[in-house]
């Protein structure tokens, strides 16, 4: 509510918004279509079970597990001394980088767990072909920062600059924690940032995880195994992220380098999940949901259930991302109309009249 200031003393204004009979006509529209997507969505949910049980008399546990799972694709853990050929643990390939001829590779030293990558602002370490999604399927990517600048810097990036941005990052801007995903940049993207800095020359860990859907809503980050509040900057991709360039450490193809030590890179297929990032934070192996589809159903926890179930129409229900796409579609649509109807200042009549 706005306030006024008469003197020294601050009072509300008495303003209402008058809309016009042509946005009477659309809120009362998006109200009927936002109740018709919630109640589809809510019948959808109640099903859920039910849609489960009948999607595996058709398909085996393996096919399920294949579908849902949380698939760890690389885990660097940043060990090498030299940084010019990290090893991925998963597949046990030696990556060699390619280095940019204006930026050197980072040093190491004692990092979160054993070694690792220092980079002293003209420095990078570029990891290839890695991380290669477009966008409509879920991912999410971990590691351990410790950052010694405020300044705009990358913590990690597959992105091309000079194609409108087309790809996706993790950056620190001013200590708060930004993620990009790009088709074309700034009318076909998303961007989050963190409504609080990370504190300077200390460990965090940071995740991205993202469940494909190409909404702000779908991307969460975390920092310290928490989930963060984030500012929703832009909200409107629909095209593909993808893009042939390198995976950057450091670096955000050709700018933002990175001040501080990174340790503990993991890229996973699949949204991570709170008690998940809550594992990694605390060095654990990973409870995988899809894994629950093997107990018998009435031997499952109301957790497993709930899991699976949720698994299941976020994965195997093409339906249910598209209505949840459509409601915060029609939500943020509502949100427009409703700042566009003016404001207009009533006033209350003196009880005596003005000499």
């Amino acid at each position: 509510e706005k306030q006024a200031s008469y003197n020294k003393f601050l009072a509300a204004e008495p303003f209402i918004r008058v809309p016009s009979s042509e946005q009477e006509s659309q809120l009362k529209l998006l109200d009927s279509e936002l109740q018709q997507l919630q109640d589809r969505i809510v019948q959808i949910e109640q099903r859920s079970g039910e849609l489960l049980e009948e999607w595996m008399m058709d398909h085996s546990v393996d096919e399920f597990r294949n579908r849902c799972a949380i698939v760890e694709l690389h885990h660097f853990e940043l060990e090498e001394s030299n940084g010019k050929a990290p090893i991925d643990s998963i597949s046990g390939n030696k990556i060699e980088a390619v280095l940019d001829a204006e930026l050197g590779s980072p040093t190491s030293q004692a990092g979160k767990r054993g070694l690792a990558y220092v980079f002293d602002g003209k420095s990078t370490s570029s990891l290839g072909s890695i991380g290669d999604f477009d966008g409509g399927l879920p991912f999410s990517i971990s590691v351990w920062v410790y950052p010694s600048s405020n300044d705009g810097m990358a913590i990690l990036s597959k992105m091309d600059e000079a194609a409108d941005y087309r790809g996706y990052d993790l950056l620190l801007e001013g200590g708060k924690l930004t993620a990009h995903l790009v088709n074309r940049w700034p009318d076909n993207a998303i961007k989050i940032s963190a409504t609080t800095s990370l504190a300077l020359n200390s460990w965090h860990h940071v995740v991205l995880a993202y469940d494909g859907a190409r909404t702000a809503s779908s991307v969460q980050l975390f920092v310290d195994s928490k989930p963060v509040k984030v500012e929703v900057v832009k909200d409107s991709l629909s095209g593909t992220i993808a893009t042939p360039k390198t995976f950057h450490l450091g670096l955000r193809e050709k700018s933002l380098p990175f001040r501080g030590i990174i340790d503990e890179l993991r890229i996973f297929r699949g949204a991570l999940e709170s008690k998940q990032v809550l594992q990694i934070y605390e060095n654990q192996a990973i409870t995988d949901v899809a894994d629950w589809i093997a107990v018998p159903v009435r031997d499952r926890t109301v957790e497993q259930q709930q899991g699976l179930q949720k698994h299941f129409l976020s994965h195997l229900v093409p339906e249910y991302p598209l209505l949840q796409k459509q409601f915060e579609s029609k939500t943020q649509e509502r949100k427009g109309v409703e700042v566009a109807i003016p404001a207009v200042m009533i006033m209350k009549e003196r009880e005596t009249p003005r000499e």
